[in-house]
This record gives structure tokens, sequence and C-alpha cells, in this order.
């Protein structure tokens, strides 16, 4: 976190110091990032800014998975299904469709109601729309 934000010579400095990321003041002083978040949960488990456009802060950051990080990256395109918006993978885990089949339908101009909506065997659905 540190590197990234403050060192110019460090290898992603400029998606992060140098696009305006920065450390709160308060966790300059190591015992009060330590109050703050509390020790990592785990291996696996790494620092993330809920918000990517706001710098490192106790109400900005949580400690999360590789997983939970790469859902929460802002090139993610969120879904919106029934009022509730979420990442194509995230919907495919809820609804128990593969992604790679979400996408196809997409591809294919289904509209998201029919994309997420049609579970099972989508070739009667297919048959039906082409109708």
């Amino acid at each position: 976190m540190r590197a990234r934000c403050l060192n110019k010579n460090a290898s992603n400095y400029p998606q992060y110091g140098g696009s305006g990321i920065g450390i709160c003041e308060e966790w300059d002083d190591f015992e009060r990032f330590l109050a703050d978040m509390g020790e990592c949960p785990g291996e696996g488990f790494t620092l993330d800014r809920e918000d990517g456009n706001k710098g490192y802060s106790p109400g900005n950051c949580r400690w999360a998975t590789r997983v939970q990080q790469a859902r929460n990256q802002s090139t993610n395109k969120l879904i919106t299904f029934r009022g509730e918006a979420l990442g194509l993978s995230e919907w495919a885990e809820k609804l128990g469709i593969k992604s790679q089949t979400i996408q196809n339908r997409l591809r294919k101009g289904w509209t998201i109601d029919e994309a997420l909506g049609t579970t099972g065997d989508a070739r009667a659905f297919r048959k039906s729309r082409a109708e």
C-alpha cells in the first residue's frame, strides 16, 4: 500500500499515487492502522479499497480475497437485473448459470432479462424467440 502510493519508483505507482490515490494521515502510524483494520484475517486476504476512486482510509478499506477484489475492479461492468446490480460472475454464481453462457447470450443480442432470466435448457427459449 505504502509503496504503490508513495514511492514514485514502484512499478504500480502510476495507477495509485500517480493517479491521486493516497493514504490517510492517521495510517502513517502502523498502530493506528492496526487498530482500524485489525490483523489480516488469514492467508489469501489483502487490503482492498471498496471505492477504487478513493484512497486508503478506515471508511474505504476492508480485508478481501482475490475473488472479492476482482469483482471490485473498475473494469467490471455491473448488470442490473430485478433491481439488483452485480457483476457477471456474481450473477452466474447466484443464478447457477455459467458465466460463459450469460456472455454468449448477451453477445447474441439477448436482453439482460432474457439472458439472466432463462435457466435450464435454453433451446426451447431460443426457438420461441426466433418465431
